[in-house]
C-alpha cells in the first residue's frame, strides 16, 4: 500500500514538472527500482547435481560442443526412438557420413539443406551432420501439404535435400527432381572426423513459422544463438548426463531445438516419442519405461495425457516419481495446470512455465514447486535469463514501467526472417542504447508484477497458438480470400463449449444466394481447398457463410462481435444417413459429445465436422473405455 503511495505522488509531481507530455512516456519507477525489478530471479530452483554450462563455452560451433559429449560418453545412449536408437558414438558416425556426403557435392559454403523426415533418430543425424558440414538445415515435416513443402524450397533456396528410404519417393514426386536428393540410408562412404572450423556467428538453421502475409516466414539463427539459449536452460533447470528428456515435438519447430540440443549438447539422452502414430494410451507407459526426467509438452497434451490417467492419481505418482521437471510452453498456463502438476507429480518435482518464440526460444520462466501459491487463473511466465533483458514498450515502442509490449533486449536473439528485410526491420531494432544488444518486439502484451515477475496478458496482433502451434490469422484469411468463390473472409479464435480453443471461419461467398440457400457444398470446396495449403493445425473447425462481416463504426471489421457469436457450423450432410444400430449409436453419441454437433451421420468424417489428431486419440481413447472398441475406420 505504501509503494502505491509513493507511486501516486511520483506521478502527480512529474505531471506538475512536464504537464506537456504524454502520460505514457512519464516513469514511475526510479532507475534503481526498475533494475531490481526487471533483474529478479526465480526463487525455486532445481538442487540436483550438474555440470555448470560457462558463458565461454557458446564461442564455438553446437557440433564442437556435441563432440566434447562424445569424447565424455562414446556408449551412452544419446537418441532412442521406438525402432532405432544411436550412442553418442554412433550418433557421430552417422552425423559425419552425412556432412562427408554433402561436403563431396561441392555446394556453396553456407548452403541451405532441406530435411525431409518423420520423427525419428534419422532426423537428428541427418541436423548434426548439416551443422558439422558447415550449412544450414532447413526442417520440413513430411506431412505437409505439398505446396507448402514447395514454398519452403524454394523460398529458402535449398539446394539440396536430405531425406530416408522411407520419404524417398514421397519427395521425388513432389520436387520431379528438380533439387538433387540424397538418401541417407543409402550412404556407403567409410565415416571419417569431420573436423571444420565453424565459427559460432555461422548461421545453424532457418525455421518456418505462419506468416500474416499468407505464406510462412522463416527465422534465421546462427550456431550461437542457439548455444547461448542452451546454456541458460541448462544451468536454469540444472540439466545434466543424468537425465533423460523426451521429445514430442515435430523437429520443424523451436521446442524440438530445445529439447535436442538440451539433451545432446549436455550428454544427456533423448527420448522421441510420435504421438499422432502411437497415442496418448501408451505415453504413460512409455514415460515411465524410459524414467524420463524432463517432461516437455505443451498445455494442451499435457491435459490430455494427465486426463486420460483420471483416478489413479496414487498410482500415477508412484510411477511417474522420476520426473523431476514439468516443462509447459507454448500457450497460456492456467491454475488447473498446477493443480493437474500438484496431484500427479512427486513433491520434489518443479513446474516450469515457460514463455518463448522461434526468434528466441524461452527468454522467460516461472518455477513453482508444491509451496507455491497461485492467486490468478492465468499463471505467471517469470523472469530472465543472464544476458537476456526483458521491456515493456507502449504503441510508439517506447520503453515503459509496468505495461506493455514484451520486448526481449539481447545480443542472441535470431538474426531476423529470411529474405524479409523490412519485417525484420520492425520486428528486431537497434538497442536503445547503441550497444551490441537488439530487441526483438514479441508481440505479447504484458504487465511487471511487484514481485519483478512478467505476467503475460495475452497478443496485441492476430497471431494465436492451436495445440502450441502458432498461427497467423492472417495467412490463412489470405488464401480463403484467393479462393474463387470468396468475396471476403475473416478467421477468429476461441473456445468452443467443451472449452477447446479452434479456429473458426466466416465467410461472405460471391454468390450471397449461398448463404439464404444454406447450400454447404461451399464449405466442402473451401475445406478441401484449404487442406492441400496448409498444415492440418491451421485449417478453421468450423466455417460459416454470412452475407456481410459486421463493422466497427470506422469501418473495420468487427472481430468482437463474430467472437462472442454461438455457431452452429453448415455441416455437409448430402448423403446423411442416421445411425443404424445401437453400436452406430454409441458411437454417433461419443461424436457428438466431442465435437459439441448435434446431428452425426455413419458417413460424417471426424476432421471435416473439425476433429483434429488430439481430439481422435481422446475420442479412441473414448471409445476404446465406453465400448472397449478400437477401431480407425470409424474416423473415415
Amino acid at each position: 500500500m505504501l509503494f502505491l503511495i509513493v507511486l501516486h505522488d511520483r506521478f502527480g509531481r512529474t505531471v506538475i514538472i512536464a504537464p506537456e507530455n504524454n502520460i505514457a512516456s512519464f516513469s514511475l519507477l526510479s532507475e534503481k527500482e526498475c533494475y531490481q525489478l526487471t533483474h529478479q530471479v526465480n526463487k525455486v530452483t532445481p538442487t540436483n547435481s550438474f555440470l555448470n554450462f560457462p558463458k565461454t563455452d557458446i564461442e564455438q560451433s553446437i557440433p564442437s560442443r556435441f563432440e566434447e559429449q562424445v569424447k565424455k560418453y562414446p556408449d551412452k545412449i544419446a537418441v532412442q526412438s521406438k525402432d532405432n536408437q544411436y550412442t553418442y558414438q554412433k550418433l557421430n558416425t552417422e552425423a559425419n557420413k552425412i556432412a562427408k556426403s554433402l561436403l563431396n557435392l561441392g555446394i556453396d559454403k553456407q548452403a541451405k539443406v532441406a530435411l525431409f523426415f518423420d520423427h525419428n533418430v534419422s532426423m537428428i543425424a541427418a541436423m548434426l551432420g548439416v551443422l558439422k558440414a558447415g550449412k544450414i538445415y532447413v526442417p520440413i515435416d513430411p506431412n505437409y501439404p505439398q505446396d507448402r513443402v514447395l514454398y519452403t524450397l524454394e523460398d529458402s533456396c535449398a539446394e539440396v535435400i536430405l531425406t530416408n528410404q522411407i520419404n524417398s519417393d514421397n519427395i521425388k514426386a513432389i520436387t520431379h527432381g528438380k533439387l538433387p536428393i540424397i538418401n541417407i540410408d543409402k550412404l556407403n562412404d567409410v565415416a571419417v572426423e569431420i573436423n571444420l572450423e565453424i565459427s559460432p556467428d555461422t548461421l545453424a538453421y532457418i525455421l518456418y513459422t505462419s506468416g500474416s502475409t499468407g505464406q510462412p516466414k522463416g527465422v534465421i539463427k546462427n550456431h550461437l544463438n542457439v548455444l547461448h539459449f542452451i546454456r541458460n536452460h541448462t544451468n536454469n533447470l540444472h540439466i545434466s548426463a543424468d537425465d533423460n528428456l523426451n521429445l514430442l515435438a515435430s523437429y520443424s519447430f523451436d521446442a524440438a531445438v530445445i529439447d535436442i540440443f538440451s539433451a545432446l549438447l549436455n550428454g544427456a539422452t533423448l527420448f522421441v516419442f510420435d504421438i499422432k502414430k502411437e497415442g496418448l494410451n501408451s505415453l504413460y507407459n512409455w514415460l515411465e519405461t524410459h524414467k524420463i526426467t524432463i517432461f516437455h509438452s505443451t498445455p494442451t497434451v499435457y491435459r490430455y495425457f494427465l486426463e486420460k490417467l483420471g483416478s489413479k492419481v496414487s498410482l500415477a505418482k508412484a510411477q511417474l516419481s522420476h520426473i523431476r521437471l514439468v516443462v509447459l510452453g507454448g500457450e497460456p498456463v492456467l491454475k488447473k495446470d498446477v493443480k493437474l502438476y500438484q496431484q500427479f507429480f512427486a513433491d520434489n518435482c518443479i513446474f516450469v512455465n515457460g514463455l518463448g518464440a522461434t526468434e528466441c526460444s524461452f527468454y522467460l520462466q516461472y518455477l513453482l514447486n508444491k509451496k507455491t501459491q497461485i492467486q490468478k487463473q492465468i499463471i505467471p511466465v517469470g523472469s530472465t535469463f543472464e544476458d537476456t533483458e526483458i521491456v515493456l514498450l507502449d504503441e510508439e515502442g517506447n520503453i515503459t514501467d509496468l505495461y506493455g509490449e514484451i520486448a526481449v533486449r539481447s545480443p542472441h536473439v535470431a538474426l531476423g526472417y529470411w529474405q524479409k528485410e523490412e519485417l525484420t526491420q520492425a520486428v528486431f531494432l537497434k538497442d536503445f542504447q547503441g550497444k551490441d544488444k537488439r530487441i526483438y518486439r514479441t508481440g505479447d502484451w504484458g504487465r511487471l508484477r511487484n514481485d519483478g515477475v512478467i505476467e503475460c496478458l495475452g497478443r496485441k496482433d492476430n497471431q494465436v497458438k492451436i495445440r502450441g502451434f502458432r498461427v497467423e490469422l492472417g495467412e490463412i484469411e489470405a488464401l480463403l480470400n484467393k479462393h474463387p468463390q470468396i468475396k471476403q473472409s475473416v478467421v477468429i479464435y476461441k473456445e468452443d463449449s467443451l472449452r477447446e480453443k479452434q479456429l473458426i471461419a466466416y465467410i461472405v461467398p460471391q454468390d450471397i444466394s449461398l448463404v439464404s440457400n444454406s447450400q454447404p457444398q461451399i464449405i466442402k470446396q473451401v475445406r478441401e481447398f484449404l487442406q492441400e495449403k496448409l498444415p492440418s493445425y491451421m485449417i478453421p473447425a468450423k466455417f460459416v457463410l454470412l452475407e456481410t462481416l459486421p463493422l466497427t463504426p470506422n469501418g473495420k471489421i468487427d472481430r468482437r462481435i463474430l467472437t462472442a457469436r454461438e455457431e452452429s457450423e453448415v455441416v455437409v450432410k448430402e448423403s446423411f444417413i442416421p445411425p443404424r444400430s445401437p453400436l452406430e449409436e454409441q458411437i454417433s453419441n461419443i461424436w457428438q459429445k466431442m465435437l459439441g454437433i448435434e446431428l452425426i451421420g455413419v458417413n460424417d468424417n471426424f476432421f471435416d465436422l473439425g476433429g483434429h489428431s488430439l481430439l481422435a486419440i481422446r475420442l479412441l481413447a473414448r471409445i476404446e473405455k465406453d465400448l472397449r472398441l478400437i477401431s480407425l475406420y470409424i474416423l473415415s
